[in-house]
Parts: structure tokens; C-alpha cells; sequence
């Protein structure tokens, strides 16, 4: 899947110089959903926003949110849901505002704090 204009700014925006094509890359090997899979995915710039806001220039992070996206998308979207179990003490406010902060649009999931 292509990486669009605002994925791109988002990943300029807050990972290094030295390692924006390997999070670039990454990011284009997240499938689309298909029709004939029996596995509903979101859409694969969902899960793009998804990965970067998560990692939001961490690598480590990065590549296991990216594993996640491809494999498992249920698990990101839980990670949406709770993200403090990717980084311990990061709220649904300040993620969501990561999200402002990148222009990304915000998830339904994130939309309350509740």
C-alpha cells in the first residue's frame, strides 16, 4: 500500500533523518483489506496512522506496532483502545493529541476518553 502525503509528513515529522525509509518502507508493506479474506482489517492508512502515532519516532516501538499491523491488526486497534500498554502512562488524551499533533485523523476509538 502507498503511503500518502500525510503519512509521510507524519513520519518526517518525528522520526529521525537516518531512519525515515526503513519507517517508510515499513508502513508500504501493510496490506489493504480484501474482500475474500475472512480477517476484517481496517484500512491499511488506518493502521499506517495507527503505527506512527503509536511509535511516534521510537523504532523499537515502530517495528512491533508494524508486525502487529500486518499479522494482527486486532492488536493494534486494541493498542488504540489502551495505549498505555505500549508506553506505560501514555493517556487516551495525550495519544489522541498525538494525532492532532501529526494531522492525522483521529480515531472514533479515541474520541472520549472513556
Amino acid at each position: 500500500m502507498p503511503v500518502s502525503d500525510a503519512i509521510r509528513c507524519a513520519v518526517e515529522a518525528v522520526f529521525a533523518a537516518d531512519h525515515r525509509a526503513i519507517v517508510l518502507d515499513g508502513l508500504a508493506t501493510i496490506p489493504e483489506a480484501s474482500t475474500d479474506s475472512l480477517q476484517q482489517r481496517p484500512p491499511a492508512e488506518f493502521l499506517q496512522a495507527a503505527v506512527v502515532a503509536l511509535s511516534f519516532g521510537d523504532l523499537a516501538i515502530f517495528e512491533g506496532q508494524l508486525v502487529n499491523a500486518r499479522v494482527e491488526p486486532r492488536d493494534v486497534l486494541y493498542v488504540l483502545e489502551s495505549p498505555g500498554e505500549v508506553q506505560p502512562g501514555l493517556t487516551r488524551g495525550e495519544f489522541r493529541q498525538r494525532y492532532r499533533d501529526l494531522n492525522l485523523s483521529v480515531p472514533d476509538v479515541l474520541a472520549s476518553d472513556a
